[in-house]
């Protein structure tokens, strides 16, 4: 999506329309806890165009086993953000296997929902190219936001160790290297165009994906705050 025309006010009204979440029941058993990439790759073996769409997916969320893989859980979904025109495209993957790695999901019937606005988003990675620091990622996210003109608290959470917490991304050999972010402050309109656009790259593997916050978000107490 075109991000000088999302800026328009007229078009910024009209976002939560342009884009659709398709959420897909998942039923499987387990994954590998680094199934970005498979996963993206598992969706254009089975929708063909779908390496030409914009679109943001988001990963499957289970059970860590210490092991590198995630068991999965009753009611897991997969998460995928396209706009409304590309929609059918996306329907075809309702009742297909995806094989991931040796791994196998199904995806049942998808249920659609409009981006609904809130005024803080999370996304467990962002990842910006040439940013594995969190002070100058910090910066570089700063700008991003700025020329969304969103002016909004940017945090980066810590983990138990109480130091920012890095994520990565695995593509075959190669390791995307990102942080957990939170974003506070947000009006409705800038919510909508954030979850519509994302930040950073690689958000058809699922890094750079903004969803609202949950309110018992634990890790805020201890954020480290810029902006």
């Amino acid at each position: 999506m075109n991000t000088q025309a999302i800026n328009s006010p007229t078009s910024v009204e009209n976002l939560s329309t342009q884009m659709i979440e398709l959420n897909f029941p998942v039923f499987g058993k387990t994954l590998p806890v680094q199934h970005g990439y498979l996963l993206y790759s598992a969706i254009c073996h089975q929708v063909s165009a779908a390496h030409k769409i914009d679109f943001q997916l988001g990963t499957i969320v289970g059970v860590p086993d210490g092991q590198g893989h995630i068991h999965l859980q009753e009611g897991t979904s997969l998460y995928i953000r396209v706009e409304t025109q590309w929609i059918p495209q996306f329907l075809t993957l309702a009742g297909k296997t995806l094989a991931l790695n040796g791994h196998e999901i199904r995806l049942g019937i998808p249920r659609p929902f409009l981006l609904k606005p809130a005024s803080s988003l999370y996304s467990r990675l962002v990842a910006i190219k040439g940013f594995t620091e969190v002070e100058p990622f910090q910066e570089a996210l700063q700008r991003q936001l700025s020329k969304l003109n969103i002016q909004a608290q940017v945090i980066i959470p810590v983990d138990k160790e109480e130091k920012p917490s890095r994520k990565v991304l695995k593509i075959k050999d190669k390791i995307i290297v990102g942080f957990s972010v939170l974003i506070e402050g947000l009006s409705a309109e800038d919510s909508i165009k954030l979850q519509t656009l994302g930040l950073g790259g690689r958000r058809k593997m699922g890094a750079g994906v903004m969803f609202p916050a949950k309110k018992n978000f634990q890790e805020r107490s201890n954020a480290a705050t810029s902006g």
